[in-house]
């Protein structure tokens, strides 16, 4: 199995950097370093290279390894601004082409792969007031007359990946969720129960 977490942008973003190396149980097989999605994924998945280029010499390293793994325990990978950036969740049809596009071409490439795709949110109110505090020029969200709604993100995901399972996680209070998302990320046990998923 697969785990993609895939934002949102901000939320956590550096929840699984402290971890990478570290063994969790058997069925752990391995957390993707972030330099390596980086160096090896971005690109292909943001579309800067199309996706017969990607595939011209077969499967790269990371996608090879990623493959191997997920056939014999879970493989995990944080890639909380892979739908795009915090100002583009405000821009309806920025993020829901970009989340579209994106999730589109991961399934591709790991088509053979069983995939769970795994979103964090937070209230749009509490997420919009932290993301105009966090720049210093917040006229591009509040000029736009057409904000999407985590609906409507969570529909165009569930419309670009309909054979992938999809997880809402609620970070709302994060002290109570964030143990129970690692531990389903990374397959160990917890007692408590994961979210419903679509």
């Amino acid at each position: 199995m697969f785990n993609l977490h895939i934002g949102l942008p901000g939320i956590f973003p550096d929840l699984f950097q402290s971890i990478e190396n570290m063994s969790f149980s058997e069925q752990t097989s391995w957390i993707v370093p972030a330099d390596s999605w980086k160096t090896q994924l971005r690109s292909a998945v943001n579309g800067k290279v199309k996706m017969s280029d990607f595939f011209q010499f077969g499967l790269n390293e990371i996608v090879e390894k990623i493959s191997n793994e997920a056939d014999c325990g879970t493989v995990t990978a944080s890639q909380h601004a892979m739908l795009g950036s915090q100002t583009d969740c405000f821009q309806k049809d920025r993020i829901l082409a970009q989340a579209a596009r994106r999730i589109k071409r991961v399934s591709t490439i790991f088509k053979t792969v069983p995939t769970t795709f795994h979103i964090t949110l937070v209230s749009q109110s509490d997420y919009l007031q932290a993301t105009t505090n966090s720049i210093d020029d917040a006229y591009e969200i509040f000029a736009t007359k057409n904000i999407p709604s985590w609906t409507d993100l969570i529909s165009c995901i569930r419309a670009a990946a309909p054979k992938q399972q999809i997880i809402v996680w609620d970070f709302q209070e994060p002290d109570k969720v964030a143990l129970m998302f690692l531990a389903y990320m990374l397959n160990v046990q917890d007692e408590r129960q994961p979210p419903q998923s679509g």
